[in-house]
């Protein structure tokens, strides 16, 4: 299967630079953005440019694999092969891209019988691709890359993100980040792309990152770039995690049990 999954990279970088050129042009020549609306509860924004590099990068894919199926953040999930199942956030970020704040990132994951087997995280304007292969390590731009050496959260930059709930999830995330700059954490970073969070970790930007509640699309093609360089990616209590709505917690592995401890006083 290597050969196959190092295809099936091809193609996601191939997808991903499709979408990423599609962004920089609605970027560079300014975005309008709606509110987007789930069960009666507004689900943050989306932009033309989401829909656009979405179809591109489907349409990429399904040109090389017309069998596999989808999972993608502005679509329906579609395909009826899930044992090769692509999960696409085409624009993760939405909000920084709608007003013009220069960070957001095109995540694309081949999953293969249930387990991650490619990911790759693109950042456009940076123009750094964050790319691994299962059992095949994680690079960036091509050179192999690994999680920092940090033990502890007072050695390390840790990051982490809001979702849409601004209730009681919203409270406990700041509770979390009380706890954590009372533990003499290095400092806390919101930057609003989760994917760009955990792929940052994998070459030891971050020594940690967490959400109470994030998409699959955030995190499934991060996960896999992630644990190539030697990280560690669970839910907030430990467990392992799949293609779910779900906590997250990434870490390079060595504070992960800190930082679980961490989170825990603040639930």
């Amino acid at each position: 299967m290597v050969s196959e999954f190092q295809r099936c990279l091809d193609v996601a970088i191939d997808a991903a630079e499709k979408a990423a050129e599609i962004l920089r042009s609605h970027f560079a020549a300014g975005v309008s953005a709606t509110e987007k609306i789930e069960d009666d509860k507004a689900q943050g924004l989306v932009t033309v440019a989401d829909l656009e590099a979405e179809a591109a990068i489907i349409k990429a894919i399904q040109d090389r694999f017309p069998d596999h199926a989808f999972l993608a953040e502005e679509s329906a999930a579609t395909g009826d092969n899930p044992d090769n199942l692509w999960v696409i956030d085409p624009l993760d970020g939405t909000n920084n891209f709608a007003f013009g704040i220069p960070h957001f990132g095109v995540s694309i994951a081949y999953w293969y019988r249930g387990e991650p087997a490619v990911g790759v995280v693109l950042d456009p304007l940076r123009g750094e691709l964050f790319a691994a292969v299962k059992d095949g390590g994680a690079t960036l731009n091509g050179k192999s890359i690994s999680v920092n050496s940090h033990q502890s959260v007072t050695e390390t930059i840790i990051a982490t993100g809001f979702y849409y709930d601004r209730g009681e999830m919203m409270s406990q995330t700041l509770r979390c980040i009380e706890t954590l700059y009372r533990e003499h954490v290095q400092g806390i970073r919101r930057m609003g792309a989760a994917s760009l969070d955990i792929a940052w970790i994998a070459n030891g930007r971050y020594g940690a990152f967490f959400e109470l509640t994030l998409s699959p699309w955030d995190y499934a093609a991060a996960h896999l770039i992630l644990t190539e360089a030697g990280g560690k990616i669970t839910n907030c209590q430990g467990r392992e995690t799949g293609l779910e709505h779900t906590s997250i917690l990434a870490t390079n592995g060595n504070m992960h049990q800190q930082m679980i401890q961490l989170l825990a006083r603040s639930a």
